[in-house]
Formats: structure tokens, C-alpha cells, sequence
């Protein structure tokens, strides 16, 4: 009888990404301009809750962003925290 591999969990796909330093092989960094700067791009569907790209750049809480020259790219809500 053959033995069914198991699909990782999104947090274990994470985690195995950023020990090896790797991005997904279907990603690929992309200049846009020099207003938005870099951008990540794929060639694939990427479904729900997957795990794509650890952000290795510097965070800075809301109340610090320069937001009327909108200097920052995006914000989030972790652990209670806005980012």
C-alpha cells in the first residue's frame, strides 16, 4: 500500500521558507517604476491562507508612517499591533 504524503500547513510551508531563505519558485521580483519601486509577481494561482513571501524589510507602527506622502507600501494587523 502506498503512503500518502501529507500537505504542509501554511505555517509549516513559512517556517521552511524563511530557515532556508528562500522565496516560492513561482515568484518573481519585478521594478515597476520609480514611484512604487519593487514589486513580487506570479504565474500562478495562489489560493487562500498559502503561505507566499516572508517580508524581510523594516516595520514601523501606523502612528510613524508618513501617510500624507504615503510613504509605505501597506498595512496590517498582527497580534493586535497595527502595522
Amino acid at each position: 500500500m502506498t503512503q500518502r504524503s501529507r500537505r504542509k500547513t501554511p505555517e509549516q510551508d513559512a517556517i521552511d521558507h524563511i530557515i532556508l531563505g528562500r522565496d516560492k519558485p513561482f515568484l518573481e521580483a519585478r521594478f515597476i517604476n520609480t514611484f512604487k519601486g519593487r514589486g513580487v509577481f506570479t504565474w500562478e494561482y495562489i489560493a487562500p491562507s498559502t503561505f507566499v513571501v516572508e517580508y524581510r524589510g523594516i516595520f514601523g507602527v501606523s502612528e510613524d508612517l508618513d501617510v500624507k506622502n504615503n510613504i509605505f507600501l501597506f498595512d496590517f494587523i498582527w497580534s493586535g499591533m497595527h502595522f
